[in-house]
């Protein structure tokens, strides 16, 4: 992907093009934004921008250099990300010093293909803090030719000498036109597109999941059970409840999300139905429902017993249609 192809994003786009044609490109990078909104396509894009030898900061689809970074293996391109951390230790949760300092060495030689080399740490926020004082050297005394890219979805999270060295280019929530228009190409309906993207949060990585056939199956089965939730048996409820708290660590935490979404977009349709109809009790029904499962997703951001919060949201819920 070229960037001129990255969608939604012309304003840190066009802030990069416009430095790299005045030879003003900042050795040192931080693409902030919230999660799924291009910061990485837009990193390994201008990869290719700064190695293109036929289209130079921009890139083409014909050199050699362009052909490398789309395919991943370009070797004046080097990454570190999670997928590295736990080649070297399944149960990684950071990016180690010891990846940090390999980085280093790798930028310290002389590149295969040109001088040009760019290197991505992705999550930038996942750098532990040793990891984090390594890489300050590099970015205090860059290798020549060098452009280091810290993709961040918190970037506050970074130590204040990291972000004082680098320059900070801003990534915004993708539009629901975006998400719908990169789901159509990708083969979904209209309908189905414009659905998705309305409830992703500006955000193609959540669309792409809530558009898998897993994701469809749950938020059939949650809205059916939102619906039968008044007539439900008080086991039942329960039970509901520790199926939405299963699960471990990371799996559990991107389960809760998307359910967090279902319910949301759930409670909407309902107070759109609602004001469709002309009834202002239930509008009004339906805006306390809203409210109510907003504040549940916020305590499950905050690591509260899942099982126990689930159950106070379904039996409120329960109680509020009943």
């Amino acid at each position: 992907m070229k960037l001129a192809e990255i969608l939604g994003q012309e304003r840190a786009t066009t802030h990069l093009r416009q430095s790299m044609q005045q030879d003003r490109l900042a050795h040192g990078l931080i693409f902030s934004g919230p999660l799924g909104v291009g910061k990485r396509s837009t990193a390994l894009a201008l990869a290719r921008a700064l190695f293109c030898t036929q289209n130079p900061n921009e890139g083409c689809d014909g050199c050699e250099d362009c052909h490398l970074v789309e395919a991943g293996t370009h070797p004046n391109l080097l990454i570190q990300d999670m997928a590295r951390a736990r080649e070297e230790k399944s149960t990684a949760s950071q990016i180690s010093i010891a990846q940090i300092r390999r980085l280093r060495s790798d930028l310290a030689l002389q590149g295969v293909r040109g001088r040009r080399k760019v290197a991505i740490l992705e999550p930038a926020e996942k750098l532990t803090a040793d990891a984090q004082n390594a890489l300050l050297k590099t970015l205090e005394e860059p290798p020549a030719g060098c452009v280091l890219i810290l993709v961040s979805n918190n970037a506050d999270a970074l130590l204040p000498t990291i972000r004082s060295r680098c320059q900070r280019v801003l990534f915004s929530p993708l539009t629901p036109s975006d998400i719908a228009n990169i789901l159509e190409r990708r083969g979904s309906s209209t309908a189905e597109a414009e659905s998705i993207a309305a409830i992703a949060g500006g955000s193609l990585q959540e669309a792409e999941r809530l558009s898998s056939e897993e994701s469809q199956e749950q938020s059939l089965h949650i809205r059916s059970r939102l619906d039968e939730l008044p007539g439900l048996p008080l086991t039942d409820v329960l039970d509901f409840a520790a199926e939405l708290a299963s699960g471990k660590g990371e799996e559990r935490r991107d389960r809760m999300t998307l359910q967090g979404t279902i319910f949301l977009d759930w409670a909407r349709s309902r107070m759109k139905e609602a004001a469709d109809v002309g009834d202002p009790e239930r509008t009004r029904a339906s805006l306390q429902i809203l409210k109510r499962i907003h504040g549940t997703t916020r305590d499950l951001n905050h690591y509260a017993n899942a099982q126990l919060t689930w159950e106070s949201l379904l039996l409120d819920l329960r109680q509020m249609r009943g």
